[in-house]
């Protein structure tokens, strides 16, 4: 069972002594295993610790937060061993098939959002009488999807197909802000 340490009387010193996180205080001295130790918390200018307890914390990947006399955080000990992991993890997952899957949703997704947009601006705009409007001059965003699904089938990782799928991406902007903009000037104006 993981637990924290907690220093938060006047005169409390944290230090390690093997595997163990010791606490002492006037009253009592605790010790707790590092291995059993979920995070240190040191609460207030008047307790101390030993530098071997940042470093021995460090290593184990165990946090120490410091508070403030009133119990506010202002500060964690952490070590970047956690960063490391999570950019392993990216790039694990960028090397899998995986993320092909997951970047095309992504990447469709946006496009659709771009046409809702569009559709919506020319709508609450009441740029034209109907209420549909079918299709965008210059905006085709279904053959955008449609291209983007070819990549989807294929079972390679997302570096290999990257600069294809963003081209892609960039051309679906690209339509789209320019059919944002002949909407634009047929706007009336107002002032």
């Amino acid at each position: 069972m993981h637990r924290p340490v907690v220093a938060e009387n006047y005169g409390d010193f944290i230090s390690v002594s093997k595997e163990n996180v010791i606490l002492k205080n006037k009253d009592k001295i605790e010790s707790t295993p590092l291995k059993e130790l979920s995070h240190v918390i040191i609460k207030g200018s008047y307790v101390s610790f030993s530098s071997a307890v940042i470093l021995r914390c460090l290593k184990k990947s165990i946090p120490i937060i410091l508070l403030d006399n009133l119990g506010k955080p202002y500060s964690v000990i952490s070590g970047l061993k956690r960063t490391n992991d999570i950019k392993e993890r990216q790039i694990n997952f960028s090397n899998s098939y995986r993320s092909v899957g997951f970047v095309i949703k992504l990447i469709k997704e946006k496009i659709r959002r771009q046409h809702q947009v569009l559709h919506y601006h020319i709508h609450s705009l009441r740029l034209d009488g109907n209420n549909e409007i079918k299709e965008i001059e210059g905006y085709d965003f279904r053959h955008f999807i449609q291209s983007l699904d070819v990549y989807t089938k294929r079972k390679v990782p997302v570096r290999e197909i990257s600069r294809d799928v963003f081209l892609l991406e960039a051309r679906s902007s690209r339509a789209y802000w320019k059919a944002f903009s002949k909407e634009r000037t047929k706007l009336p104006l107002c002032f």
